[in-house]
């Protein structure tokens, strides 16, 4: 059989819970934070390299669950490449695709040092919101084959955008790639506004139980607690509304309002994603496509 050519390789981590008892001996099974929700389970974690255009895995390793990715990222990478480098067909020039959770000064330090590779990563609108902010007319489609399929299909409109630039991130110019996905933009500002509901609901009831003196509602601090709660329960962040409460010689009272601008600067992110790579020759359609398939 043929090696796989790997001059492109898509890395991703991932963990799983497991029923290992508390008392069994193990380096790698840990209790942590997942997205399943059973925290009470040890979970592993597991990393994957695959190649790019074939789709086959070429290397995987497992880890301790409670190590973040970012931590991961230079053994794993250390041991991974050394693997992928001996392939017959591999060429001089491996590009690897990586998740934000990995980024870290160290880690393109550790990737700037090794002439044969090279990165494409996502980027986190939150450190970048004037970047995110840049309006839609300095965008176009890039000709991409999920585009083409949906210009066949009469629905050019949900075309994904791109518009590209450059910046100095990790030390170095890199090349920077502002996407927009209308379809993802919808989605995600039609449940910021439900939530935003809910917590305005929410607070108004308290005002209500406030208002009433009803028990249990008569401490500022246990109305700002329940308040932090419930933005818990809903992952909001809790300034997104303002609360102010007073005393007079009738009692408690409470007033809340929305904070216009922290609202709409938090739903600048939801229209736009950020790729950032060292491979400042590719397209950017090469650039948004490996981003893509990651």
């Amino acid at each position: 059989m043929e090696a796989p050519k790997a001059d492109c390789l898509l890395f991703d981590t991932t963990n799983y819970y497991t029923i290992v008892t508390g008392n069994t001996p193990s380096k790698i099974a840990k209790r942590e934070k997942n997205k399943a929700k059973r925290y009470s389970l040890r979970q592993i974690g597991l990393g994957l390299l695959i190649a790019r255009k074939s789709s086959l895995l070429l290397h995987c390793t497992a880890y301790p669950s409670n190590l973040h990715d970012s931590k991961l990222f230079e053994p794993v990478m250390d041991e991974m490449f050394d693997i992928v480098c001996k392939l017959h067909w591999t060429k001089e020039r491996l590009t690897v695709v990586i998740d934000k959770g990995m980024n870290a000064e160290s880690n393109y330090s550790w990737i700037d040092d090794h002439a044969r590779i090279h990165f494409v990563t996502t980027y986190s609108t939150y450190f970048a919101q004037e970047l995110a902010a840049t309006p839609l007319d300095h965008f176009e489609p890039p000709d991409i084959p999920r585009n083409r399929l949906l210009i066949e299909d009469e629905k050019s409109e949900e075309c994904l955008l791109a518009y590209r630039t450059s910046g100095v991130y990790w030390g170095k110019e890199r090349t920077v790639v502002v996407t927009h996905n209308p379809a993802t933009a919808r989605k995600k500002g039609y449940t910021f506004s439900s939530k935003l509901e809910t917590i305005r609901q929410e607070l108004l009831s308290m005002q209500t139980k406030v208002r009433d003196q009803l028990p249990q509602w008569r401490k500022a601090n246990t109305i700002k607690e329940r308040y932090l709660a419930l933005c818990g329960r809903l992952h909001m962040p809790a300034e997104l509304f303002e609360l102010t409460s007073s005393e007079s010689k009738n009692g408690l009272t409470m007033n809340f309002r929305k904070n216009a601008y922290l609202v709409s600067r938090r739903q600048v992110p939801f229209e736009k994603n950020i790729t950032i790579t060292d491979n400042t020759d590719w397209t950017t359609e090469d650039i948004v496509q490996a981003s893509l398939e990651r």
